[in-house]
C-alpha cells in the first residue's frame, strides 16, 4: 500500500508540491546535458511556444523532444512572456540553433497597430479586458492565439505549450506541416481521463465515455489564415466577463476561431491530453509531475 494513502490532504498536497519542485530542478539540469538541436528552418512552418524563466528547462524539453522524433530543423519562434533574461535567453539559444526569440516588448509594439481596429481584441491582449488582478494576469495567454500567428513568418504555425512532450514520430502533424494545400487546422482532445486513488493519486486512466469534445489548446495546428480577428471580437466582446472566471478563456477562444473555418479535424487518441500509454505519440500534460515522471522516456535518445 502506498503510505501516502494514509497521510491527511494537506500534509500529502505539501509533499506532492515539495517532489515537484524538486522533480522540476532535477530535469532542468538534465536538459543542459542533451545535445544541441537545430530549429532554424525554411520558413514554410513554424513552431511557436509562449514560455517564461521559469519554464526554459521545460520548453528545452517539449521543443527538442518534437525535433528529435520528426527527425526535422523546423522553424522555432519562442515568445517571451516578459520574464525571461539574458541568460535564459543564451541557453535557449545554445540549445536550439537558429531559434527565433521575441521580446515582449518588441512584441507589444509590433502587435499594437494590428488591433487597431480591435478594441475588445486588444484590450484582452494588453490586460486591461480583466477587471481583477488575476483575469489582467491571464491575459499573457492570448499572445499564443495573436502573436503567434501575426508575428509569424509563415502560413502553418504548430502552437506547442511548454508542457507538451512527444515520444515517438508525430507522422500525422509532419504530413500536416509538408503538405501544399491548404490543410485546415488539427487539435488535440481530451479523449482520456486521469484516475485518482485518494483525491491526489493517479492510479491509471479510463476512455471517456462521452462524445469527443474537449477540445485543448496545448497542441494546434493551425493554418493562420484561419485567424479572423473580426470574429474573435464579436466573441470577446460577448465572453469578456469570463476572462475574470475562466481559466479556460483563451482555449475557448481558440476553440471559437478553430470551429469556424472550413476545414478542422481532430488528432488521434494518441495525441490526448494527460494520457501516458505506452501507445502515446505526444501529451499535453496538464499535471505537471506527468510531465516530469515521463522525462525518462525520452532523456535518453535526446542525450545521443
Amino acid at each position: 500500500m502506498d503510505i501516502r494513502r494514509l497521510l491527511p490532504w494537506r500534509v500529502a498536497h505539501g509533499l506532492a508540491q515539495l517532489r515537484l519542485k524538486l522533480s522540476r530542478a532535477f530535469w532542468d539540469r538534465a536538459i543542459v546535458r542533451t545535445r544541441p538541436l537545430p530549429a532554424g528552418g525554411d520558413g514554410r512552418f513554424e513552431v511557436h511556444s509562449l514560455l517564461g524563466s521559469k519554464h526554459v528547462g521545460m520548453c528545452l524539453w517539449a521543443v527538442k523532444s518534437l525535433l528529435h522524433y520528426a527527425g526535422r530543423a523546423y522553424q522555432v519562434v519562442l515568445h517571451d512572456d516578459g520574464t525571461l533574461s539574458a541568460r535564459d535567453i543564451a541557453t535557449l539559444e545554445a540549445h536550439l540553433p537558429g531559434v527565433r526569440i521575441i521580446r515582449r516588448r518588441s512584441a507589444d509594439e509590433a502587435i499594437k497597430p494590428c488591433l487597431a481596429r480591435h478594441p475588445h481584441v486588444a484590450a484582452y491582449r494588453d490586460g486591461s479586458l480583466g477587471r481583477t488582478p488575476w483575469g489582467r494576469r491571464m491575459s499573457v495567454f492570448s499572445l499564443k492565439i495573436l502573436d503567434f500567428n501575426l508575428l509569424s513568418d509563415a502560413c502553418r504555425i504548430l502552437a506547442l505549450d511548454t508542457d507538451v512532450l512527444f515520444f515517438r514520430r508525430p507522422d500525422e502533424i509532419i504530413d500536416w506541416m509538408e503538405r501544399d494545400e491548404d490543410s485546415g487546422s488539427l487539435y488535440c482532445f481530451e479523449d482520456y481521463r486521469p484516475l485518482f486513488v485518494a483525491d491526489h493519486l493517479l492510479a491509471g486512466f479510463e476512455k471517456k465515455r462521452e462524445p469527443r469534445c474537449y477540445f485543448n489548446s496545448g497542441l494546434i495546428c493551425f493554418d493562420k489564415r484561419g485567424l479572423d480577428l473580426d470574429l474573435l471580437e464579436r466573441w470577446i466582446q460577448d465572453h469578456a466577463d469570463d476572462v475574470d472566471t475562466a481559466y479556460t478563456f483563451e482555449q475557448r477562444a481558440w476553440n471559437h476561431l478553430i470551429h469556424a473555418t472550413v476545414s478542422h479535424a481532430p488528432l488521434p487518441e494518441t495525441y490526448s491530453f494527460n494520457y501516458t500509454g505506452s501507445e502515446c505519440v505526444a501529451t499535453h500534460f496538464g499535471m505537471k509531475q506527468l510531465f516530469f515522471d515521463n522525462l525518462p522516456r525520452i532523456y535518453a535518445a535526446l542525450r545521443h
